[in-house]
């Protein structure tokens, strides 16, 4: 009897524990097809955004692509409308614009680094400043191999890019120089080539510490004295300008010039130069006590050196002078007093005494800066450097970027001419119906908070719904029930959304009736222009890439099941 019993509770026991089994082994089969599901739904998630991310990504790209393009294209329409303002046909003869457009285009092709914009920049401006077709024809090519050849060799020494782009800031400066020299008077390539060596070797020889504004300064202030020194004194003076700057250094070449060549000049500095055999005497008038009354402007002696070159007559003539009186020449304490009485002013005197101080770095600087590449030179080396074929890249795909945007500036400009007058009667509308618009604003405040208050109502019952499918799973009763039906349904989120809309939407829809009847035609004509643009733009190899590129786009998202 007692082993029947046992057996019927272990029977029992069994048929209880396999209904058990088979209720957990249902559930886990359930929970696994539940998750197959899931992980089926959630790679179809993942598959769809990244097919969604790449059509994206493509497209931002194409759109950006199109943009730099575009950009290109109106920089350079701006630059051409620059020199048609120039109106050089009617003084010059019709075909003057083409003209130099062309040879902006050989120039850019003919010179590394120099993309189309940058040389019709180039030819403009230098049009503007010389008034003259061929000094502009002449010049263009000899600055574009200057701007390159800067940009290089200061992005090359750790300068940063960015140089030729202050050379050409440089331009008006270099021609305005050559104009005060002269040089554009009497014009020649050869002339110009050592202007243009002269500004690029004492570029590099200082290290880019002076540019040719800074000669440019020195000579609007050096007068007559600036304009006559030869070109190698012109070296010396990028020396001196470093420590003075342009324009003192020309006012104290000025001062010097003065007291010196012209004979404006004291009586007690005439008899000291007298006295040290400088002037000469038969052009120096005296008085009735025997003193100088007046100094003639040719009485300097070698008057020319000092015109030319004011380093040399220190060296050949004040130092030597110095010298027969018994004055040692290597004391500068004993020589500086001696110059500031051979001028009559401070500034005058302080530019001898810089010549004298400075003589041997000054030459030291004149042979570093002769022996400096000059324009071509530079040019070919920045040619061959990495530095250089990148900046030549950088202007092939800015020609490529023109090349683009000239294809499509037409459909912008017709997108526009639909635009603008839509915009300007949105404006006449708005200025009318300024309490629609207030009314407008405030049922937009309305929909805009009760966006806010939904959304986090909606992301607080997602998480309440989370945890209770976790707490299901756990202890198999739904302990946040309570909350989900407040959080968790959507009805809640709902509700606070839709008495918002309904305080808002009739307002709005007010507001877009009036919009629309104002204008319905104009945005139906800008739907004509934008099949009209599409047809066009089907029509031409960039449209029908950009076709090509949205298709494939398309078909991969269709058939991304079969690629995963």
């Amino acid at each position: 009897m007692f082993d029947a019993y046992e057996v019927a509770i272990r029977l029992k026991l069994v048929d209880q524990f396999s209904a058990g089994m088979g209720m957990l082994v249902n559930r886990m089969a359930k929970s696994n097809m539940q998750a197959l599901a899931l992980q089926n739904s959630l790679k179809g998630i993942g598959k769809l955004f990244g097919a969604g991310l790449l059509t994206t990504g493509i497209g931002f790209g194409l759109a950006m692509t199109l943009k730099a393009s575009t950009n290109e294209a109106v920089k350079y329409e701006q630059q051409l409308n620059k020199l048609k303002a120039l109106n050089l046909d009617t003084r010059f003869g019709a075909g003057t614009n083409s003209l130099l457009t062309r040879q902006a285009d050989q120039v850019s092709n003919a010179t590394s680094g120099t993309s189309r914009l940058e040389a019709l920049k180039l030819m403009t401006e230098t049009q503007s400043i010389t008034g003259n077709i061929q000094h502009t024809l002449d010049l263009a090519p000899a600055l574009a191999k200057l701007r390159f050849g800067l940009e290089t060799y200061m992005s090359a020494n750790g300068k940063g890019e960015g140089q030729g782009a202050k050379a050409e800031q440089q331009f008006a400066a270099i021609v305005k120089v050559a104009e005060m020299r002269g040089l554009m008077r009497n014009f020649t390539q050869d002339n110009m080539q050592a202007m243009l060596d002269l500004f690029t070797k004492n570029y590099i020889a200082s290290g880019g510490q002076v540019n040719p504004s800074d000669f440019l300064q020195m000579l609007k202030t050096g007068g007559v004295a600036a304009k006559t020194v030869n070109s190698d004194f012109m070296f010396a003076l990028g020396h001196i300008m470093q420590e003075k700057g342009g324009s003192r250094a020309g006012a104290q070449l000025m001062s010097m010039y003065q007291n010196l060549v012209a004979g404006r000049t004291t009586q007690q500095v005439a008899e000291q130069l007298l006295k040290f055999g400088l002037l000469k005497p038969g052009s120096v008038l005296y008085g009735t006590t025997g003193h100088v009354k007046k100094v003639m402007p040719e009485a300097l002696k070698s008057a020319q050196m000092m015109e030319d070159n004011p380093l040399e007559y220190m060296n050949k003539m004040i130092l030597p002078a110095l010298a027969a009186r018994g004055i040692d020449i290597n004391d500068s304490k004993k020589v500086i007093p001696v110059l500031n009485q051979l001028a009559s002013n401070r500034t005058g005197a302080d530019f001898l005494a810089q010549l004298y101080l400075e003589r041997g770095q000054i030459g030291n600087y004149v042979a570093q800066a002769k022996n400096a590449m000059g324009v071509d030179q530079l040019y070919q080396q920045a040619s061959k450097s990495t530095v250089g074929q990148q900046a030549d890249l950088r202007a092939k795909v800015a020609n490529l970027e023109l090349e683009l945007g000239a294809a499509s500036l037409p459909l912008m400009k017709a997108a526009l001419e639909q635009v603008i007058p839509l915009v300007r009667r949105l404006g006449e509308w708005l200025s009318k119906h300024p309490q629609e618009l207030a009314m407008l604003a405030k049922s937009l405040a309305v929909v805009a908070v009760s966006l806010m208050v939904a959304g986090p109502l909606m992301m607080v019952g997602s998480a309440f719904k989370l945890l209770n499918v976790i707490l299901l799973a756990v202890s198999g009763g739904g302990a946040l029930t309570w909350l989900i039906r407040f959080f968790g349904e959507t009805g809640t989120a709902i509700k606070v959304l839709s008495i918002g809309l309904r305080a808002a939407l009739p307002t709005i829809l007010a507001f877009g009736r009036g919009f629309l009847m104002a204008f319905l035609s104009p945005i139906m004509l800008i739907g004509q222009a934008v099949l009209i643009a599409g047809r066009a733009l089907l029509l031409n190899p960039i449209g029908l890439a950009i076709t090509a590129i949205g298709i494939a786009a398309y078909e991969l998202w269709k058939h991304w099941n079969v690629i995963g």
